[in-house]
């Protein structure tokens, strides 16, 4: 990014912040893992901030916006990201009761945080994790600054118009959200690890009779049972060509439905035939 400093330019290092909505983010999160998991206690305590910020062009800082409700998983929380590295906490306050509840100074804090370091030149590019309409004059403004903008969005919410303005966007999937969860929840929670591999690629080990066929988000495959002396009984979901026709998509689990499960939310549909 080039800077102005007593009318010579100056490259000024490329420096990425990373802002982040926090009454967008929590319900974002925890209905994504719960969306594939079922209910789970206090989910947001096994978010890894630390590697959210490091996913983005390891943000040399991140800043956190929310409002306390009053509750102790809330408190935790807050002082759980303050204690991170790099990470700042920017609080509003909650007005109202009930269904009338809401969030005051939160969105302004941020914007005139954003602004500021953008008008300072302390960062050349920006994170912004939220879905609000309300910020695209913000990114409007940051994109006229200079300043290259990406938004880090869920799809189940997110305004078109604030992904327009933004020079780029990065959609958190359930499986993204995944991937952000602490090694703890992951062992706790493990899920099928879906590979490409080549065409001669054998469909598991040991004995595999095909017992299911038909198409996979669109392209031919089937799912194999194999048993295994070693490993017992497991499914494969065997997709030749799946990957711009040539990979073949292969995810083996010890479970049927859960691999079912999963292939539905990562990939799409499928469309069974009988065998």
């Amino acid at each position: 990014m080039i800077a102005q400093a007593g009318g010579t330019a100056v490259v000024r290092e490329e420096t990425a912040y990373l802002f982040i909505d926090g009454g967008y983010l929590r319900p974002a999160y925890t209905q994504s893992l719960e969306g594939y998991f079922g209910p789970i206690e206090n989910p947001m305590q096994f978010l890894d901030f630390s590697e959210l910020r490091s996913r983005h062009r390891n943000a040399r800082k991140a800043f956190y916006y929310d409002a306390h409700d009053g509750e102790e998983e809330t408190e935790a929380l807050f002082q759980r990201i303050q204690r991170e590295r790099g990470y700042h906490v920017r609080l509003g306050v909650l007005q109202g009761a009930g269904k009338g509840l809401r969030q005051k100074e939160v969105d302004i804090r941020l914007a005139v945080d954003m602004l500021t370091h953008a008008v300072n030149g302390n960062m050349s590019s920006a994170y912004l994790l939220a879905g609000d309409r309300d910020f695209r004059p913000l990114v409007d403004a940051l994109v006229g600054l200079g300043v290259n903008v990406t938004v880090l969005y869920d799809a189940s919410s997110i305004s078109q118009e604030l992904l327009g303005a933004a020079d780029d966007a990065i959609e958190l999937c359930w499986h993204s959200w995944y991937q952000l969860s602490s090694k703890g929840f992951r062992k706790q929670f493990p899920i099928p690890h879906a590979s490409f591999v080549g065409p001669d690629h054998p469909i598991g080990a040991g004995e595999c009779k095909r017992v299911l066929e038909g198409s996979f988000n669109g392209k031919r495959g089937a799912v194999w049972r194999c048993v295994n002396g070693g490993q017992g009984t497991f499914y494969v979901i065997h997709v030749p060509a799946y990957s711009e026709g040539i990979s073949t998509l292969r995810i083996p689990w010890n479970d049927l439905e859960e691999l079912r499960h999963f292939f539905e939310r990562k990939f799409g549909p499928i469309a069974e035939e009988a065998v």
